[in-house]
């Protein structure tokens, strides 16, 4: 049974008093990994992560420790007990054990003022993302005639709660784009812990490469050049990629 493991990238809420210049703000990224449920792979790369860097060297963890994107460039503890070159091979490592490991990749990013602008009254980004998301999970799963639950991590419950609503209202609005129904998705959008369920950890790590192309340009895009070819139907037609700007 697949699994699509979902994390965000930036704040999926609704624009409000942007400041020129402030990109980050203005984008908003829903990504996933899709792989085969509790995949051995990633348990074994993580174990290697956390002893290379961290265990192995006498660094304790404590016991809610996850491998993160953001944790990681801010050199948030215990990341600052490694060198600056260090967390950037750590990232490295993350990155090339989604490329070696059989997985697809999907993302949606929006560019927040022009949700915002276009449909005013159908609530944030991080719904239409969400959607979007969820819809090219349904492909997949179709594509290989099978069903999976899509896990988000359990600490996001409440902003995963609110798009959830304001999706339905998307899926009801007639002015709205039509979206697929994702009926091969088993059940609801249940919650995963990051902690115990390491998947989600790297899908953190994927979720910044569309998210910092589209913010800061294509001068940032190696991130993004690594992971391209790993998204689901990337050279089909545009409305099946995995990889979506909306």
């Amino acid at each position: 049974m697949y699994c699509l493991f979902i994390d965000e990238s930036g704040n999926g809420g609704i624009v409000s008093n942007l400041t020129s210049g402030n990109f980050d703000r203005e984008w908003f990224t829903a990504g996933g990994i899709i792989a085969v449920e509790d995949i051995p792979k990633f348990g074994r790369a993580h174990d290697s992560i956390t002893r290379k860097y961290f265990t192995d060297r006498g660094t304790p963890l404590p016991p809610n420790f996850k491998l993160h994107c953001h944790e990681l460039r801010r050199n948030a503890h215990p990341h600052d007990q490694i060198s600056r070159q260090e967390c950037r091979d750590l990232a490295d490592v993350v990155f090339g054990a989604m490329r070696s490991i059989g997985c697809s990749l999907v993302s949606a990013t929006a560019h927040k003022p022009s949700h915002t602008s276009k449909y005013p009254q159908y609530g944030s980004a991080g719904a239409r993302t969400l959607l979007v998301r969820l819809e090219r999970f349904g492909y997949f799963l179709g594509d290989r005639g099978d069903g999976g639950p899509a896990v988000c991590e359990r600490f996001a419950a409440g902003l995963r709660k609110r798009t959830g609503g304001e999706s339905r209202v998307l899926r009801s609005a007639s002015a709205f784009p039509h979206f697929a129904n994702p009926d091969k998705i088993k059940g609801r959008t249940v919650d995963g812990d990051p902690t115990i369920r390491v998947v989600p950890q790297f899908s953190d790590f994927f979720a910044y490469a569309p998210h910092i192309k589209m913010v800061a340009g294509h001068g940032c895009s190696s991130r993004w050049d690594e992971t391209k070819d790993k998204h689901y139907c990337v050279d089909g037609p545009r409305n099946r990629r995995g990889f979506v700007v909306i």
